[in-house]
């Protein structure tokens, strides 16, 4: 019965990729902006997704680019928002001397490593990309860093369900 569940779930996701590969970079992006991470769902929604694509490789590749777009977009976008409104962005409430000070600690200890590591920690995915602009990162290195993680941290959060769910294609319950 599941998987006759998700095998329609997989049949509409074929049908309409648009509406997969929309919500997929909705997902990444929320997830990767320092103002909404910490509410969005992006982990497990990305691990929910990745069956969808099961049994069609450009599905998967679509939306593992898709997502990796989306993630870029929201890193870019929050250390852009850092390094223009440094000054502001300092005083926002949620915001804190000590988030920022375990950021600012976080990127001096690792410099650009931090970004890449930080995608994959789920306090500092909401801080770092906004503190690396505040403490000036360049964007080059930023980048770097941004784009390689986020290819990545996609690619890990949605393969495992496309193959767990293309393998079970071999093997069939008895019914």
């Amino acid at each position: 019965m599941v998987f006759n569940i998700l095998n329609q779930l997989i049949n509409v996701a074929q049908q309409y990729p648009a509406l997969i590969v929309g919500l997929v970079f909705l997902l990444t992006f929320t997830k990767s902006c320092a103002i909404v991470s910490l509410a969005v769902p992006g982990t497990s929604g990305l691990l929910l997704l990745g069956p969808l694509s099961a049994g069609s490789h450009s599905l998967f590749i679509l939306m593992w680019l898709t997502a990796s777009a989306g993630a870029i977009g929201g890193f870019w976008l929050s250390w852009w928002l850092g390094k223009r409104y440094r000054h502001s962005v300092e005083k926002l409430r949620w915001f804190t001397p000590d988030m920022r000070e375990k950021s600012r600690t976080f990127l001096l200890r690792w410099g650009v490593y931090a970004v890449f590591l930080g995608r994959f920690i789920s306090p500092f995915r909401a801080t770092i990309p906004l503190a690396s602009g505040i403490f000036g990162v360049t964007q080059h290195k930023f980048q770097l860093a941004n784009i390689s993680s986020a290819l990545v941290w996609t690619f890990i959060l949605l393969a495992p369900g496309a193959i767990t769910l293309g393998l079970s294609e071999f093997y069939s319950p008895a019914q």
